[in-house]
């Protein structure tokens, strides 16, 4: 959990970050002010889960930084300390959303319930993180949203965020837990699209930390907003690129097809998507399977290859992509009825016969 202090007196300041066990609680102190107006400024940059806030400073003072705070990033809790024991002051805390009103100076006693206060608020923050978490990795295929993605319907998005969201009236954590929700079903559709899993988590990781230190409801919504807008593009860029993307398997295969850890994965790997969408992408533009275009490939190479009688089979068996000679063997006559030895021969020495020969006039 981050924290800010702000207090005008520097004394305050260092003894709070000195005596309280901030580490032990899960809270790293990320900044401090001496003013409000400073303080509010650090607030906007630094986002804070809490600030801890001296009521009475010059200029701007710890109420008219709450109200801000209240007012555009309802999500940062406020600790008010302060030397007036005045009721007046505290009802207006509690209008600006301020958590906890303690009072200076600050004893050992009142130190152990500014403790007991920070541990409250951080195990709050911590149960909502893990609650947005499981509704964002839950998604929820059913909603309405779904159906403009699969579209493509850009129209119906932003109807969705800009009509329809605003009149349901979500408001503090309701919306933030809706946006969760509308994220789970985005990176879900962008999985199906092919997008690489371990790309996507790395993105659902990002996605989620960003939403979830995010205070205002503004901010909340246009984030939400614009990871769809640019999901559309993807999506777009998808369909009109799966041509491209086929050739570009075709073209790694063929810069690549000497390599013997050449594999679906590993193609799939360098072209930043997923396996599953690479063999299913290249099947239905090629009419062929990943796998059995690699074995075509090295073995028209290796039927080339055999014409030169300079090369032993287990060169052009290496050359192609088998460690294994025997097994490159295997493979060859199962895909020209006859062993590598035989189709030399019959290619060095061409027609009188051999079983070969019609196969490899093709490769002449």
């Amino acid at each position: 959990m981050k924290v800010l202090i702000v207090d005008d007196d520097r004394f305050v300041r260092q003894g709070l970050k000195k005596l309280l066990p901030w580490s032990d609680m899960g809270c790293e102190i990320v900044g401090e002010a001496s003013d409000g107006e400073s303080g509010w400024k650090l607030t906007q940059e630094l986002q804070p889960d809490l600030v801890i806030t001296d009521i009475r400073m010059p200029g701007t003072d710890g109420l008219e930084l709450s109200r801000r705070i209240s007012e555009s990033m309802s999500g940062i809790r406020i600790i008010m300390l302060s030397a007036y024991a005045d009721f007046t002051y505290a009802q207006t805390a509690i209008k600006y959303h301020v958590r906890h009103y303690l009072l200076k100076p600050l004893s050992e006693e009142n130190l152990q319930q500014l403790t007991e206060y920070i541990k409250e608020i951080s195990e709050e923050l911590n149960q909502e993180r893990a609650y947005y978490q499981q509704r964002f990795l839950s998604g929820n295929s059913q909603h309405p949203i779904t159906d403009a993605l699969e579209k493509n319907d850009v129209d119906a998005i932003s109807a969705f965020f800009e009509d329809k969201i605003p009149s349901m009236q979500l408001h503090g954590s309701e919306l933030r837990t809706y946006c969760m929700d509308l994220i789970a079903i985005l990176f879900q559709f962008l999985q199906n699209l092919g997008l690489r899993r371990d790309s996507s988590d790395r993105s659902k990781k990002e996605a989620i930390l960003a939403l979830s230190s995010m205070k205002s409801e503004e901010e909340i919504l246009s984030y939400t907003y614009q990871l769809y807008l640019d999901t559309f593009q993807f999506s777009l860029h998808k369909v009109s690129s799966s041509d491209k993307l086929a050739l570009s398997i075709s073209q790694y295969v063929e810069e690549h097809f000497c390599d013997p850890d050449l594999s679906v994965s590993s193609i799939a790997q360098a072209l930043h998507i997923s396996p599953v969408y690479a063999g299913s992408l290249f099947r239905t533009r090629e009419g062929i399977n990943i796998n059995q275009f690699v074995t075509n490939l090295r073995m028209e190479k290796a039927a080339k290859l055999l014409r030169d009688p300079s090369l032993r089979v287990q060169d052009v068996s290496e050359s192609v992509g088998y460690v294994d000679p025997q097994y490159f063997g295997k493979i060859f006559k199962k895909y020209f009825s006859c062993t590598p030895s035989e189709f030399r021969r019959t290619a060095i020495t061409p027609p009188g016969g051999g079983e070969c020969y019609e196969t490899i006039y093709q490769y002449s």
